[in-house]
């Protein structure tokens, strides 16, 4: 009875590692696809990315009195403040 036990867990125990092997290979299957398509990165993405990469370096080599002049919005983007209007003097 013993004997039989074993043989029986034995088979059990191969099911299981062929079983587990067989899954890994799908999740690795499925995270080989998720890395190609990560990998993708669409013209717009691109575009967006070098126009925060330039106002960012823009922003970093601005003198100090240019770096007031930039605001960041929730997005991150840098963007141009306008200037202050200054006070004119009315004319005689």
């Amino acid at each position: 009875m013993a004997a039989e036990r074993k043989t029986k867990l034995s088979k059990n125990l191969l099911r299981m590692k062929k079983l587990m092997l067989q899954m890994n290979a799908k999740n690795k299957e499925e995270d080989i696809e998720d890395e190609t398509v990560e990998l993708d990165v669409s013209d717009e993405e691109m575009a967006r990315r070098y126009e925060t990469l330039v106002g960012t370096i823009g922003k970093k080599f601005a003198k100090k009195r240019d770096r007031v002049n930039y605001e960041e919005d929730e997005n991150g983007d840098i963007k141009p403040i306008k200037p202050k209007k200054v006070f004119l003097k009315p004319q005689d």
